[in-house]
């Protein structure tokens, strides 16, 4: 696999001699030369949005349910000045590359999709044009980029959406007029920020017995001990007891399944992957105009500009990556760091807990975080996402000798300090075996 610093990734032929090297898919190739035939046109297995750079290795495990390889990278670069303010969005890639070397359907194509990101700036611009006459006025152009922006976050959750499913423009599944019609599957935030135990927010840590004394799992009338109107749950996940703990930023996000349907002759039909776009880091407290709009730590206000510049990790089917946001500042460039611990299969989350969240030294069950989401109060999240202050760089991983199936991670800083943090201990031991006569 070669990356590069532009949004595609090609894949090689491998060859005793480098003078066959050529790459894996063409327009116009024949069956003798491949790829060197005469008129010949190269073509990547992927190319992501325009402002996407490649710069950090992918890491390859194979596919989980097909023939071929799932490939693993993350965007975005760090070379030079433009970049210090670079906002453009960057994104997780999981890309099923499923075809034979000889087989040019292979290549997956752009991706295509519709973003609220209209101008592709980065930024989801607020309205502008103050005085509704359609020119940019003196005063109306707030974040300085020389054009009269709409508002883009048409749904209010301060997040880039795709509006349209995501699509490949070369897949090998068409419909009637031969359009491709595979897709890849898009994971998202459910949760993110400072997570706490308090789920409803009451300043304490509720349990099912104090309000279920009946256990029918419904609120009755004579069972709502504090009057805020709620079945309270077992908040205490980790059974510590005293005030409701407090977790640093976390992000949890969806673990929607790909689908990976395929035809009689292996083709696959939907799912060529999945993907993950950057969201940076909510920042509405540091007295800065992050998302320059106008208006200095609004809620919601969120720090962009998140790229992946260290090499992926797979490891025992989870894809680890490190992603940073950047400043603007020449000598301090990391503003804050995420450590990314994904299903290497999905994108998405876990259906158990990955990383020692309570920091007690050990993954288990009190891993797990209450979360409120869309008014549900209860439903138990797994944090995959970890952020950090500042920068952080690619882990060293090693065995916690005193927590059996525990391991540890050590990421070096920016400013040269170690963190830790403990995770489930890859499963080692004989899986299986060739007899050799």
């Amino acid at each position: 696999l070669a990356a590069r610093e532009h949004p595609a990734t090609f894949r090689d032929f491998t060859s005793s001699s480098y003078t066959d090297w050529q790459v894996a898919f063409c327009d116009g190739g024949d069956f003798a030369n491949h790829c060197q035939a005469a008129g010949a046109v190269p073509q990547p297995l992927f190319k992501g949005l325009s402002n996407q750079p490649i710069t950090a290795a992918p890491d390859v495990m194979r596919h989980p349910t097909y023939q071929g390889y799932m490939v693993i990278y993350g965007t975005g670069k760090f070379l030079g000045l433009p970049d210090l303010e670079s906002t453009y969005l960057q994104s997780f890639y999981g890309l099923w590359d499923w075809a034979p070397d000889d087989d040019d359907l292979g290549y997956l194509g752009e991706r295509l999709d519709s973003l609220e990101d209209i101008d592709g700036d980065g930024n989801l611009d607020v309205d502008e044009d103050l005085d509704d006459d359609g020119n940019l006025d003196a005063g109306e152009d707030i974040d300085g980029d020389g054009n009269l922006d709409v508002d883009e976050d048409l749904n209010g959750n301060g997040i880039i959406d795709a509006l349209t499913p995501t699509l490949l423009s070369n897949g090998p599944a068409l419909d009637v007029s031969s359009n491709s019609i595979n897709t890849l599957l898009r994971q998202e935030v459910i949760v993110e920020g400072e997570l706490t135990e308090d789920t409803d927010g009451d300043g304490k840590l509720d349990t099912v017995a104090e309000e279920d004394s009946n256990g029918n799992g419904i609120l009755d009338p004579s069972e709502d001990l504090d009057g805020d109107g709620n079945w309270d749950v077992d908040e205490d996940v980790n059974n510590n007891g005293g005030a409701p703990d407090t977790y640093f930023y976390l992000r949890i996000p969806t673990s929607y399944e790909p689908d990976w349907s395929v035809d009689s002759s292996n083709v696959p039909q939907k799912d060529l992957g999945w993907y993950f776009d950057l969201p940076g880091k909510l920042t509405d407290n540091d007295n800065i105009d992050n998302d320059k709009d106008g208006t200095v730590d609004e809620t919601g206000e969120r720090s962009t500009g998140e790229r992946v510049t260290s090499d992926t990790i797979i490891r025992d089917g989870r894809a680890i990556l490190i992603s940073y946001g950047v400043s603007g500042a020449t000598c301090d460039v990391g503003m804050f760091s995420f450590l990314n611990e994904r299903n290497a299969r999905t994108g998405g989350s876990f259906s158990q807990p990955v990383l020692d969240i309570d920091g007690n030294g050990i993954v288990n069950e009190f891993d797990l975080v209450f979360i409120n989401f869309g008014g549900e109060i209860g439903l138990k999240g797994i944090p995959t996402d970890n952020a950090y202050e500042g920068r952080i760089f690619n882990p060293a991983i090693l065995q916690d000798p005193e927590n059996p199936g525990t391991e540890k991670k050590f990421m070096s800083t920016i400013t040269g300090q170690i963190k830790t943090i403990s995770e489930k201990g890859e499963r080692r031991g004989v899986y299986y075996w060739q007899q050799i006569e």
